[in-house]
């Protein structure tokens, strides 16, 4: 029987812990001297590992509550959805582009070839070169949403479906010599980070989520085994094999989805009636405005590296500068809400 769900908290968590490790990931790649012993490094190199995943998995299974729906899709909505994150890709890489080519030769090179190249999806730029597998994501659901639909209810068709994605993505890698688009499928060192065939089974269990939550009755119970399963796989995987994320290998994979289900499993079996409505309120509110904050975030790392900043190995500066570029995302993002609380907070004074 599906349960009505008007909007799951727990993948707004999700949503901000992505957020957080990615903003803290980010700020150091910006203005961190690195060093090995740190909670700097710690931090941003965790955040590096599972940000992604961590965006992917509540990606898919904030689309499933959307294309499960006993409604005709409506395929308009998600291509005019499509078209504004793609133009806002080829803005953000375009602004990259040109502050990161400052910051290596203190020079502005944007040639018409370059553009093209951008265009093309065969220049891609950091920070903002994962944000187009999710353009990728959502068109490739919408238009095979009944295929899809059957495929997450069943988990040995996931597994079947990874393991010939993960053979095309081996196979292809192997063989292709160049850049190409190709590689946002199947990955390459150096040019894409996020390919989407390596990363599908991410997305497939953020629909799958979904899933479980709306049709299974004891859905808990099932996310804590997914829990279980994840844990020695990627412990036996550890032993065995190298770590890799560029491109990304299996045992990587597994290891942001530890620490997910780990998160999951115990959040989970938080009673829902526990939680303050005004936390609930608030996390809901920064969950569905995470589109914003990535915009927002992105531009203002951009600065950071734009600007003519020493980096620093100190961690009070780094964190310091961390939460400002976080509290600046969200005075702009709530610039209203915070206007209208001082004038209300100033008319109260004033009677």
């Amino acid at each position: 029987m599906r349960k009505t769900i008007s909007r799951d908290l727990t993948i707004d968590i999700v949503k901000i812990i992505a957020l957080i490790t990615m903003s803290i990931t980010h700020t150091a790649m910006a203005i961190y001297k690195y060093t090995r012993l740190s909670a700097v490094t710690f931090l941003s190199n965790l955040g590096g590992d599972i940000s992604y995943t961590f965006f992917l998995f509540s990606f898919g299974a904030g689309l499933f509550y959307s294309i499960s729906k006993p409604i005709k899709l409506k395929y308009k909505k998600y291509l005019n959805k499509a078209l504004i994150w793609l133009i806002t890709y080829y803005l953000l890489s375009i602004i990259g582009y040109i502050v990161f080519t400052y910051d290596a030769t203190n020079a502005i090179d944007l040639s018409i070839t370059t553009l093209i190249n951008i265009f093309l999806l065969k220049t891609p730029i950091p920070l903002v070169d994962f944000f187009i597998s999710f353009v990728i994501f959502l068109l490739l659901t919408v238009t095979f949403k009944k295929a899809i639909l059957i495929t997450i209810s069943n988990y040995i068709l996931i597994i079947m479906l990874i393991f010939v994605f993960n053979l095309i993505s081996f196979f292809a890698r192997e063989t292709v010599d160049t850049n190409t688009i190709g590689s946002l499928f199947w990955g390459y060192k150096n040019y894409s980070y996020f390919p989407i065939l390596n990363y599908s089974l991410v997305f497939l269990l953020g629909l799958n989520y979904s899933f479980v939550k709306t049709y299974k009755s004891k859905s808990k119970y099932m996310i804590l085994a997914m829990f279980s399963l994840f844990v020695p796989l990627e412990i036996y995987l550890y032993k065995k094999f190298d770590y890799s994320r560029f491109p990304p290998n299996t045992q990587f994979i597994l290891y942001g989805l530890s620490i997910l289900y780990c998160i999951l499993a115990i959040i989970n079996f938080i009673p829902a009636n526990k939680i303050p409505q005004k936390v609930k309120n608030g996390i809901t509110a920064v969950g569905k405005n995470i589109f914003k904050f990535y915009i927002t975030h992105t531009l203002i790392i951009f600065l950071l590296y734009a600007l003519p900043i020493e980096k620093t190995s100190d961690p009070l500066i780094i964190f310091s500068i961390w939460i400002g570029t976080i509290a600046i995302s969200f005075a702009f993002i709530y610039r209203k809400l915070i206007l209208t609380s001082l004038k209300l907070i100033f008319i109260k004074d004033n009677k």
